[in-house]
């Protein structure tokens, strides 16, 4: 168990020990026992958004194997989540979680025959809690991925009849994905959030459903993914721009946004080998050819060349090898790849490009970084807001109720002494001791206040502190990688600072002085906003040290 974990159970159970003191207070000890209970629970990371926005993809191509079905058409119809683990029987690896409790281990075949959006499918499917896939996966010891069926569902015209022959009509299916979706967004601890190039107002109530429901958590525990940038040529190349259009559009929402391509990703590992002899039979053909007879659609590339076409220039590809290179790509991605090898000056020059246009490296390195190492501070941040909200409720209802109680009581007694006990004091006395074991004295009650002011309230706030600066520490280290080639030789001491290295720099009370003064005065000289401010903050956390 980390710092961090065990510093917020530690408050947990001081907060069960000064609660259990206060009458009628098992509703409270229940739920602080069960946060207690979730600190052991993993983090769980929800890949939400719309239909067909390529999340089976992006959760196959992040996890290295093909888990989730992809296709066309809506293909997730359950709710698929993937722990860390191994199957206690390989040709059954699925378990089955039923909505009325049952519990089965099935075939990947079984699993896979529930994705779909026809209408026996999904009738089928209401049946199915979730299922659940067990891999050994470093990616998982802290973190259980849900794949969410999405949210927005259509359904085509055409299928509207035959759904209702099945009860299962157009908007109950719609609403089915919707409502499983965001209830699964809203138990997440945090979220993988895949928006188009549009940031639509749908996309941002959706995520601010998200942080209501996470009782304030950071915009960090939120990220957003523009998928499927292969698909038009112009989104490919400018989605940068299109990114931080996103991220300005849904600022208070997600910490960022990032463009990627897992489809091309995924093509580059699978035909690398290909690449030095498909870029040599490309090159052979002339320029004007390649442009306007065999990339400017996919109909042209797969299509026939007239005769004289091919007598003026015998080295075309022939169709069969054309076919072949293509294999089952999609076009979006095939095009790319055979426009960059035909321009680059080697395969392996044309590999790194395409790398870097698919951007699913650094997006599984933010990943990294953001959420599978934050796992446990993003527990224990969502955790300790929900305790907060306890302790409020504790304060400002079951404390209010007691002091009330209370100042009836004094009355009570001076009732009791003046007009019962001059007649009969052994009922007087006996009255007097019930109140005085079921009603607490205002000085008891002054004695649980401070106890929980003192003992959960202060380091609760100190703890929430303490994450937030890590929280603010990242966000900054992550605009240093950004300007990474800007910083020179003060990128290595920025990102110690930031505690990217896990510790922070043990210094003098001078030498701190000292990278105070400098960091100061850098901020002052520096034109670009943004590193202006990463210098001024950088000035206040030596402070801090």
């Amino acid at each position: 168990m980390n710092p961090i974990e065990q510093r917020t159970l530690d408050i947990l159970n001081r907060s069960s020990e000064i609660i259990r003191e206060l009458p009628n207070s098992a509703g409270y000890l229940d739920e602080i026992n069960k946060l207690a209970r979730n600190v052991h629970t993993k983090c769980t990371l929800a890949i939400g958004g719309r239909v067909k926005a390529g999340k089976s993809t992006f959760i196959n191509t992040l996890l290295g194997e093909q888990l989730a079905l992809v296709g066309t058409t809506e293909t997730t119809a359950t709710i698929n989540r993937f722990v860390y683990g191994k199957p206690a029987d390989p040709n059954r690896p699925i378990k089955v979680v039923y909505k009325n409790g049952n519990v089965s281990y099935e075939s990947q075949e079984f699993m896979d025959s529930f994705q779909g959006n026809d209408a026996k499918t999904m009738a089928l499917s209401k049946g199915i809690l979730y299922f659940e896939r067990a891999i050994e996966n470093p990616i998982l010891l802290d973190i259980d991925l849900v794949d969410t069926p999405g949210t927005d569902a259509v359904v085509d015209e055409h299928q509207e009849a035959a759904e209702s022959a099945f009860g299962f009509a157009r908007d109950e299916l719609r609403k089915e994905h919707d409502a499983q979706t965001k209830d699964l967004v809203k138990k997440a601890d945090a979220v993988i959030y895949l928006v188009g190039a549009v940031a639509n107002q749908s996309n941002k109530q959706f995520l601010d459903n998200f942080q209501q429901a996470c009782d304030g958590a950071s915009a960090l525990n939120a990220i957003g993914v523009i998928s499927r940038i292969d698909e038009e040529e112009n989104t490919l190349y400018n989605s940068k721009d299109q990114a931080e259009y996103v991220a300005n559009s849904l600022k208070d929402q997600l910490s960022g946004v990032m463009p990627v391509s897992a489809s091309l990703y995924d093509a580059i590992h699978k035909y690398t080998t290909k690449f030095e002899n498909w870029q040599r039979i490309l090159k052979a053909i002339p320029e004007d050819i390649f442009n306007t007879y065999l990339c400017r659609s996919q109909e042209a590339w797969e299509g026939k060349y007239d005769a004289a076409l091919v007598k003026k220039h015998p080295n075309l590809i022939t169709a069969e090898v054309r076919q072949q290179m293509k294999d089952d790509m999609p076009w979006g991605v095939f095009r790319v790849i055979v426009k960059t090898l035909y321009s680059a000056s080697s395969a392996e020059d044309a590999r790194q490009q395409l790398l870097t246009l698919s951007n699913f490296e650094e997006v599984k390195q933010v990943l990294q970084d953001q959420f599978f190492a934050r796992a446990k501070a993003i527990k224990c941040t969502i955790l300790l807001a929900q305790l907060r909200n306890i302790i409020w409720q504790i304060r400002n209802d079951a404390l209010y109720r007691l002091k009330r109680t209370a100042k009836k009581s004094v009355e009570w007694s001076t009732l009791i002494n003046n007009r019962i006990r001059p007649y009969d004091s052994a009922n007087a006395e006996e009255l007097l001791a019930f109140i005085r074991s079921n009603v607490k004295s205002e000085s008891e009650i002054q004695r649980i206040e401070h106890s929980i002011k003192g003992d959960v309230v202060g380091p609760l706030e100190q703890l929430e502190n303490e994450i937030q600066n890590l929280n603010i520490d990242y966000k900054m280290l992550q605009e240093v990688q950004r300007y990474k080639d800007r910083w020179g030789d003060n990128y290595a001491e920025l990102c110690e600072l930031f505690g990217m290295y896990g510790t922070k720099p043990q210094l003098s009370v001078e030498q701190k002085m000292q990278r105070q003064m400098f960091w100061q005065g850098k901020a002052m000289r520096l034109l670009d906003p943004k590193m202006q401010e990463i210098a001024r903050y950088a000035a206040s956390s030596y402070g801090k040290l």
